[in-house]
């Protein structure tokens, strides 16, 4: 873990790495705190605010949220090609935690998988962005795929069935 390694970088006297350790043991209790307090609005119902959100921020902070994962996985990530970022009107701490459940799904399905790939890609269409994140793991079955937004449906030995239910 974050705070095992920060204590070993610190026995060794490497204060760099163990500062950066803490450093994202800090973002992640705060992401928790936001995600509990977005959890909390759930189960109330009340409408969560949205405001003008440039999607790409969104994205990079998925991706900064799983950074440690995704290096250790060794998967490849190919971010949306150009730089325009659309607006859209959304809460960014539920369309994060949209894209780090879909972005944690992804890195399960490529375990042991050759090559691994999420490709994650923006389009406009209208009045709407599109989203996709695409990884070249096995897919999902018929059954897996109908039940995809039910509560505690899960394809995961360990699994809840809640993240995407709950984004």
């Amino acid at each position: 873990t974050y705070a095992e390694n920060a204590g070993r970088f610190l026995d060794a006297g490497k204060t760099e790495p163990a500062s950066g350790n803490l450093t994202s043991i800090v973002s992640m209790t705060e992401r928790i705190g936001a995600i509990t307090s977005t959890l909390r609005s759930f189960a109330r119902r009340p409408g969560v605010a949205a405001s003008p959100l440039p999607v790409r921020e969104a994205i990079e902070g998925a991706l900064s949220l799983l950074s440690g994962r995704i290096r250790d996985s060794g998967v490849t990530i190919v971010k949306p090609r150009g730089t325009a970022s659309p607006l859209v009107m959304a809460s960014r701490i539920r369309l994060e935690q949209i894209l780090v459940n879909l972005l944690q799904n992804a890195l399960d399905a490529m375990k042991d998988r050759p090559d691994p790939r999420i490709e994650i890609d923006l389009a406009e269409r209208d009045d709407r962005v599109l989203i996709s994140v695409r990884d070249n793991g096995p897919g999902l079955g018929p059954e897996a795929a109908g039940n995809l937004f039910m509560p505690f449906q899960t394809t995961k030995e360990k699994g809840l069935g809640l993240g995407l239910v709950i984004s």
